[in-house]
Order: structure tokens, then C-alpha cells, then sequence
């Protein structure tokens, strides 16, 4: 081999500098590194998208709420006859009615004000209350127990139930499912369908109409849907054979003897000790206007009393069955997507979960009803007011 002058090599026909072999493997080693760096931010997005993918098949957690002891429960029991009534001062309201549930067993039952403003009758534990939209964990219920027993599934498709159930897109309407409905994410927007029902429209009519909708994206936005909901139920229902109030008390009310409960107004309005809804006007709370709730009755439809809601609580508190050994088969809830949303609660009900501890209110609704709301952990306790 024949050496060329300078500081290069000639091998052959390939002459070589001592830069450009510098060169050569300053490139390779950079692509090495390069090709390292990629493959690890593709391993580590792999194992990402792996984890966003658990996360939403998996149903929430089992365990749910704060741990308290004993004696933070009685000393709260201790100050809560003197709070409800500092409550029903401070706030106007006219009535209130409190129970709380501990360990299976309802410790506090209360009542308070009136039923009316301007009539004489008073709120005691057996005052039935139109509960609002806690109506959906009642409901939420009473599916989860058609799909303990096999009836139905939360991915079951809604047309396979509902053949006339239509949304805007022909691909979402073939593939929204129960699970879908129960968590707000069809992809119709905010309360869709509840100015169709301030107009008197039946639910029927509604839930057809909402084909009309534009939609937003299926399983990946979330809107709190009154009438999506009651399309869900009222499949059940159909699978069921039975009209949603009647499959309410035979799977739930009647065995857990919730004796004042129903999921049709028509019996609310039949029951002498009823709580009327108020809305504030300048001159304090009034019964103007009256809800008939019954269009969207699995979503907002309930009237109970505190005494029933705490045999409800009960339940749930000990995990699908009660001290006097009725009981609801267990059943998981549906896969969600990633949503923080505690509106995810409807779906939770049924798992077993044993929270120490939630609280449940309902309130004056400018609607002429209730406005319900499921706040943080504290000692089981079901409120309503007038």
C-alpha cells in the first residue's frame, strides 16, 4: 500500500483525512446517541399511552371518603340538632330535613320548619322532598343491578335496546352505549333536551328531538346531559319490560322498603306530609312555580323522604347489603375515561365502595324543585329543604 502525502490515507482508491475520520465518527456517534434518545422517548411514550389506557378501562377506586373515628362522630351528632336549626335561621329557608347513616345504622333523623310557607304543616323524618338530581344515583342503582343479573351491560349499545334512538352522527348513535350516557360523554352538549321539557314536551318526544343536536367529540368531551341519561334508563327499562317508576320500586324501593319513595310525581303530589319547592324572592322563599319532573324522571324525577334515603345510604354503606340482610347483587361500573368530574359519581354506587362518610343536599331551585349536590366526605347525612 502505497502512503500518500499529507496527513491522510489512501486504502485503495479511498483516500481518507484525519479530519473527515474525526468527522465520520463525531457523525456516527451522534447518530447513536440520536437513535438512543428516540428510543427511549418512544419507549417511554409507549409505557405512557399504556397507562392513559389502563386508567380508562379501569372503574374507580373501591375505597372512597375520609376515615372517622367514633368520637368525631358523636361529637358532630351532638351539635348537629343545634346546627340545622342555626341553618333554617340564617338562610330563611322554610323547611329542612336531616338523617345520618354510621356504620350501617341511622343515628339522626331530624326535622325542621315548614312544609309551605303559609300553611301550618311541619317537616318531620317521614316529609317526602323531590330530590333533584340525586334521582340519578337511585337510578344509577337500579341499573347496576339489571347488570349484576345479566339483563343488560354498561357497553351495551343503546339502539340494541332503543332501535329508534338516534344522535346527530349515524356512527355515535350505533355505538353510544348506557356506560356512555351515565357519563355525560355522548357528546351532546350541556343539558341538552331541558328546554324542550320547560316547554312541556314528553320525554318520547325529547329523546327523539335530540337527533337534532350538533354533537361534540364522542367519549372525549364531557357535558352534564339530563335527557342522555334518561335515554339510558329508559333502555333498561324497555329490556326490562317495565316502565322506568314501576322497575324502580320493584328493584329497589320496595325491597329496601323505601315505602315513601317514587319515581313519579304523581304520587309525590299524593302524599299529605310533602315538602313544597320554594324560590327566593325579595320578600324571602315562596312556592311559586311546581316541577313535574317526570319527562326526565330518572335524571331529576325522585321524591323521598330522610328516613328512606338513609335505608338508600345504608346500603351503600355496607356494601350492597343491609343489617336486616336485604341485599342488591354487587356489580363494577362501567369503564370511564380519564375524567376527574365528580359527576362520575352515578356509576360508583354499586362497587362496594365503603366511604366513611358523604354528604348529600338538596336546595330551593329558581325551577319551582330541588338542586341537589353531592359534596366532599363527612358523615353520611341526607338533607333536603324546602
Amino acid at each position: 500500500m502505497q502512503q500518500s502525502s499529507g496527513s491522510g490515507h489512501n486504502l485503495g482508491s479511498l483516500h481518507l483525512s484525519r479530519r473527515g475520520v474525526l468527522q465520520g465518527l463525531g457523525v456516527a456517534t451522534a447518530a447513536t446517541a440520536l437513535s438512543a434518545t428516540s428510543s427511549r422517548i418512544a419507549s417511554a411514550d409507549q409505557e405512557r399511552e399504556a397507562e392513559v389506557l389502563e386508567e380508562a378501562t379501569q372503574s374507580p377506586p373501591q375505597t372512597v371518603g375520609v376515615l372517622t373515628s367514633p368520637d368525631l362522630v358523636d361529637a358532630a351528632l351532638n351539635r348537629l340538632d343545634e346546627l340545622c336549626r342555626d341553618i333554617l335561621q340564617r338562610s330563611g329557608i322554610p323547611g329542612l330535613a336531616v338523617s345520618v347513616v354510621s356504620d350501617g345504622e341511622t343515628v339522626f333523623t331530624g326535622g325542621y320548619g315548614l312544609r309551605r310557607v303559609g300553611a301550618s304543616g311541619t317537616v318531620d323524618g317521614d316529609t317526602v322532598f323531590q330530590i333533584a338530581s340525586c334521582s340519578k344515583s337511585l337510578g344509577a342503582t337500579v341499573i347496576a343491578r339489571q347488570v349484576a343479573e345479566g339483563l343488560v351491560a354498561w357497553d351495551t349499545p343503546i339502539q340494541q335496546l332503543l332501535p329508534w334512538f338516534e344522535l346527530a352522527d349515524p356512527w355515535v348513535s350505533e355505538h353510544v352505549t348506557l356506560g356512555d350516557l351515565y357519563a355525560h360523554r355522548s357528546g351532546l352538549s350541556d343539558h341538552a333536551g331541558d328546554d324542550l321539557e320547560d316547554l312541556g314536551y314528553d320525554r318520547r318526544t325529547i329523546l327523539e328531538r335530540l337527533r337534532l343536536l350538533p354533537l361534540h367529540a364522542f367519549r372525549a368531551h364531557y357535558a352534564y346531559t339530563n335527557f342522555g341519561l334518561t335515554a339510558a334508563a329508559e333502555a333498561v327499562a324497555e329490556a326490562a319490560g317495565q316502565d322506568w317508576a314501576d322497575l324502580c320500586a320493584a328493584q329497589l324501593y320496595r325491597p329496601l322498603g323505601m315505602n315513601r319513595t317514587s319515581s313519579r310525581y304523581a304520587d309525590y303530589r299524593a302524599r299529605d306530609n310533602r315538602a313544597d319547592g320554594h324560590v327566593p324572592v325579595e320578600a324571602g322563599y315562596q312556592p311559586l312555580y311546581q316541577r313535574q319532573p317526570d319527562a326526565q324522571s330518572p335524571a331529576g324525577g325522585v321524591s323521598s323522604s330522610v328516613h328512606d334515603m338513609a335505608r338508600w345510604m345504608a346500603l351503600i354503606l355496607q356494601g350492597a347489603t343491609t343489617r336486616d340482610n336485604l341485599s342488591l347483587p354487587r356489580t363494577p361500573c362501567c369503564p370511564l375515561f380519564p375524567h376527574r368530574s365528580s359527576h362520575r359519581l352515578p356509576l360508583r354506587w354499586m362497587r362496594g365502595s365503603r366511604p366513611t362518610a358523604t354528604a348529600s343536599v338538596s336546595g330551593p331551585n329558581p325551577r319551582g324543585g330541588c338542586r341537589s349536590a353531592i359534596p366532599a366526605p363527612l358523615p353520611w347525612v341526607w338533607a333536603a329543604t324546602t
